[in-house]
């Protein structure tokens, strides 16, 4: 090979070299500048598509706690309704079996004299006596009447068990006129007392009957208050 066309490829290689730093300077630094463009770019692009996304996982979480939170006042307010009408009804029974309780002891007092009388006259009756059915209602539904119902009964019962008494003298003695109005004056005498006694718990029942009566209706009218607010 000649040694003039490798000189020459020599020189020419030397003549590019000596220039190629500046060209490289010149294309690193566009380079630079264009990589650094770039990453600010797709780095606010990042940073807004992270904040959108920690947004929007944000109100998700929310929005998800907000129907957890309706959820829960839902279930509290149907809750609430449903003893609310519980309590509602519980007050309006009560004041029904109030006024049936009352009704039954007028029953007793009726009942009372016709026994009373039958017993006296000496004619047995079949007639079913309503002290069970007051005693029954009292227990079941008005615990604080426990006094003035007991109190009642009693003397009631006490009343019927003298003309019970008196039936059975009166039976025993048979046709004898003066024994036979003896018991009539003794049970007279013990009537009166006895009437006296019984009057007086039912005038108390009564008393205690119409003031518990308020109360219930207190309790009703609140709940139907709360209920239509």
């Amino acid at each position: 090979m000649d040694s003039d066309p490798i000189l020459k490829i020599v020189v020419e290689v030397a003549k590019q070299l000596s220039a190629a730093p500046w060209r490289l300077i010149v294309i690193q630094g566009v380079i630079m500048l264009l990589a650094a463009a770039v990453g600010a770019f797709l780095g606010e692009h990042l940073r807004m598509r992270g904040k959108r996304l920690a947004t929007k996982a944000d109100v998700a979480g929310v929005l998800k706690q907000l129907s957890a939170n309706s959820k829960l006042v839902e279930a509290i307010q149907s809750e609430v309704s449903e003893k609310d009408w519980s309590r509602r009804e519980w007050a309006n029974l009560r004041r029904t079996k109030l006024e049936e309780l009352l009704k039954v002891a007028h029953d007793c007092e009726d009942f009372r004299k016709r026994y009373r009388t039958n017993c006296m006259e000496g004619v047995h009756t079949a007639e079913r006596d309503p002290d069970s059915e007051l005693e029954t209602i009292g227990a079941l539904y008005f615990p604080e009447l426990k006094t003035e119902v007991e109190s009642y009964l009693k003397a009631h019962r006490t009343v019927i068990g003298d003309a019970d008494n008196l039936a059975l003298a009166l039976f025993k003695t048979g046709t004898d006129a003066d024994a036979s109005q003896k018991l009539y004056d003794d049970f007279s005498a013990n009537l009166k007392s006895g009437n006296n006694v019984v009057l007086l718990a039912g005038w108390k029942l009564n008393s205690a009957a119409r003031h518990l009566l308020v109360q219930i209706m207190d309790v009703a009218g609140v709940q139907e208050a709360r209920a239509e607010a």
